[in-house]
């Protein structure tokens, strides 16, 4: 009786797929973070993560709520008089100020809560570049000077902080990488979602 040779190639052992993923990729194990019998904890929770987080948006946002939305509200002449910098128009220089005080407000609390924060913090970055545009113009002090004692020198330094603020801000709106800037522009309005545990933004 002749046997028949077996037309399958012969395949060394360090190549053989192991017996059970032989039925192929359909029977493959499940990954860990999604075998049904791992239990995630919930997204929500209060964690470090979430501390965290809420904690850098609020040192962003401190220096206009509370303190400068209360001290416009406090101080709403003097504030007006400082606006009048830019204009010598009275009612102009008090919408500027309340201007200022809704961009404060409501923006800031858009950042802490991540309602439309891509937006909020846009707004708020232009708010702190125009305000060191309007009022920080150090370059038109008749004592600025590098070396020495010098008030335009100190409303330099006031005028970068704006900028390194409304950078901070920034980073919110178009993210960390050249690969979230999109993000922005596909939809203005929409949320980083910085308290959702798991995801990149």
């Amino acid at each position: 009786m002749r046997l028949k040779a077996d037309p399958r190639p012969i395949v060394p052992p360090s190549l053989r797929r192991p017996r059970e993923f032989a039925a192929g990729p359909e029977h493959l194990p499940l990954p860990a973070l999604h075998h049904p019998n791992v239990q995630l904890g919930p997204p929500t929770a209060m964690t470090f993560e979430i501390v965290l987080t809420f904690l850098v948006r609020l040192s962003l946002v401190l220096l206009f709520l509370p303190f400068s939305a209360l001290d416009k509200v406090l101080n709403f002449d003097d504030a007006t008089k400082q606006a009048s910098q830019a204009t010598s128009r009275p009612a102009f220089a008090r919408a500027l100020i309340l201007t200022g005080l809704f961009i404060e407000v409501v923006m800031s609390l858009g950042v802490l809560t991540g309602v439309a924060d891509r937006l909020a913090a846009l707004v708020l970055a232009v708010y702190c570049a125009t305000t060191a545009l309007l009022f920080k113009q150090f370059w038109r002090a008749p004592d600025f000077r590098m070396l020495g004692p010098s008030r335009g020198r100190e409303t330099m330094w006031d005028f970068l902080k704006n900028f390194a603020v409304a950078g901070g801000f920034l980073l919110i709106t178009f993210g960390t990488t050249a690969g979230s800037v999109g993000n922005f522009f596909h939809a203005p309005l929409s949320s980083t979602n910085p308290y959702t545990i798991g995801t990149t933004r």
